[in-house]
Order: C-alpha cells, then sequence, then structure tokens
C-alpha cells in the first residue's frame, strides 16, 4: 500500500499509481485520480490553440466536396455535358498528335488509338489491369506520358481485324 501525495491523501495499492520508470518498477507519488483531475484542471484553464490553417482548408475542401456531390445528385446533366466535352478535348489532343486517319486504309471515321506492332490487350491490361472501356483512361495516359512513340491511329474495322495480332488481316497482302 502506498499512501497518495496529492490532493485526496489515500492509501492505495500500487496498482493506482502511474509507472513513473517501469524498468525500475518506481511509480508516481501521486495517484491516477489525482492526476486525472490535474489535467483537466489544466486543460480547462488553457486557451483553444488556433486551427492549423492546413487543417482548416482540408475542412472546408470536404465541405465544397460534398456541396459539389449534392449539387451533381440533384443536377446530373451539367456534370455529364462538362465531362463528356473534357473527354472530346482529349480525344482531340491524342488525335491533333497520332494523325486524324486510319494508318492502315486511311479512313477519318471511327478512330481509335493502336499499338504499333503490339498486341494493345497486354499493354492496356499492364496500365489498367483488366477493365473494359478504358478508353479515356488510356488517353489521359498518353497525354500525361507526353505522347509516347508506338502508336498509331486505326480506324474501328483495321483495330479490329488486327485483334491481338501485329497485321490488319483486310488491307494486308493476299499470301503473306
Amino acid at each position: 500500500m502506498k499512501r497518495c501525495a496529492g490532493p485526496c491523501g489515500r492509501t492505495l495499492p500500487p496498482g493506482s499509481f502511474y509507472f513513473r520508470d517501469s524498468a525500475r518498477g518506481r511509480r508516481h507519488a501521486r495517484c491516477r485520480d489525482c492526476q486525472a483531475a490535474d489535467k483537466a484542471a489544466a486543460r480547462a484553464l488553457a486557451p483553444l490553440p488556433p486551427p492549423r490553417p492546413a487543417r482548416a482548408r482540408a475542412l472546408s475542401q470536404a465541405g465544397d466536396a460534398r456541396r459539389q456531390r449534392a449539387k451533381r445528385a440533384a443536377d446530373p446533366e451539367p456534370a455529364r455535358a462538362a465531362e463528356a466535352a473534357y473527354r472530346d478535348r482529349l480525344r482531340d489532343r491524342v488525335f491533333a498528335h497520332y494523325g486524324r486517319s486510319c494508318a492502315c486504309c486511311g479512313a477519318g471515321q471511327e478512330l481509335t488509338i493502336g499499338h504499333a506492332g503490339r498486341p494493345r490487350r497486354e499493354h492496356r491490361e499492364e496500365l489498367f489491369g483488366p477493365s473494359p472501356g478504358s478508353g479515356v483512361k488510356f488517353c489521359r495516359w498518353l497525354a500525361r506520358e507526353g505522347f509516347p512513340e508506338g502508336f498509331q491511329v486505326l480506324c474501328a474495322p483495321c483495330s479490329h481485324s488486327r485483334g491481338d495480332g501485329a497485321r490488319c488481316r483486310m488491307h494486308a497482302p493476299a499470301g503473306k
């Protein structure tokens, strides 16, 4: 049994005192209850620190994001139109770099981006996993990487004809 040096002055078992030095088994002179009361009194007297600017900014941005989501849920059409405009601008940038006609047959309709001489499925799965509809993701990746070499514009029929092969079977010379 140990007597508390705090205001309570009670005689308590050693488990009622925090360790001061656990390696040597020493305990504080004041019991846990007295220490908790001291901390509560100190917190009540201490002024609250000003909010950190980064924290305040993060809270503000979180509120803005919630408001934006609520606004989109109420009227999704403007958001859809903005997303479609973004996709169109992105595709225009990609086709402006790689060309606006099929590298195989010269068509200008139903254009896609293909890997020149490499099966496209391997690379897209390497980048995005086995997810269908990765066209916008792929265009974004091309723009972010600075339009790397090794890609070509193909029309949809030539692209489908190529499949996972390196050549278009529709326009390949016969016998090769």
